[in-house]
């Protein structure tokens, strides 16, 4: 019996991505909802905002897709045994914040109150309280040497590349930048305007998508 060669199909497990049997994105829909928010006195910008922070019965929003990533990395958490070296940078960040507020509380300039201010407001997140302190001055020598453990913990190299790279795309924002929004911004105006007349079509819908 002869071999088939060549035309054979090959099945394996799904492995996550976008769902292939997921239905295609209504995109009438979408650009319904959005007209619906414009026409009660919402800005197009802030239009488009929410309908990709909510999204539609047949598109994930950012609510959704944000709360699918935090159940991932709680599995990952679980998995790698992470929570562990979290902990540790929890208890190196508490350790660092009262070393600085002593010192703080001693200084009597005006450069101090400031800096108790930042202190005060981080952010509850400890990742997110590393990161607002990636450019503070400490005043307390065993504040700073808790802070460097934490970024070699962290991994010194990818930590100063990430807030580099964050840096960059800031002082990097360009005219064309802007122009690109302003021009996308102009052509959801468009589409707005031959929705409500009824002209629109499926094809325009596609085009402002892509």
């Amino acid at each position: 019996m002869a071999r088939r060669r060549g035309g054979d199909s090959r099945y394996s497990a799904y492995t996550g991505g976008p769902d292939p049997l997921a239905p295609p994105v209504d995109l009438r829909e979408a650009l319904g909802q959005i007209g619906e928010d414009v026409m009660a006195g919402t800005s197009p910008r802030r239009a488009l905002s929410e309908l990709l922070r909510r999204g539609t019965p047949t598109m994930k929003g950012a609510d959704r897709l944000a709360a699918e990533v935090n159940r991932r990395r709680r599995e990952l958490l679980s998995r790698n045994n992470l929570d562990g070296t979290l902990q540790e940078i929890k208890k190196l960040l508490d350790e660092a914040v009262l070393a600085e507020r002593k010192e703080l509380a001693r200084a009597l300039d005006d450069d101090a109150r400031f800096a108790e201010m930042q202190i005060e407001s981080l952010s509850p997140s400890p990742a997110k309280a590393v990161q607002e302190l990636s450019e503070y001055d400490w005043r307390s020598g065993e504040a700073k040497a808790r802070y460097e453990q934490i970024k070699d913990l962290l991994g010194r190299e990818m930590l100063d590349q990430r807030f580099a790279g964050m840096k960059q795309a800031l002082e990097n924002a360009t005219d064309d930048d802007r122009r690109a929004v302003n021009e996308m911004l102009d052509d959801l105006n468009a589409l707005l305007d031959k929705h409500s007349r009824g002209e629109d079509s499926q094809d325009d819908f596609e085009q402002f998508m892509a």
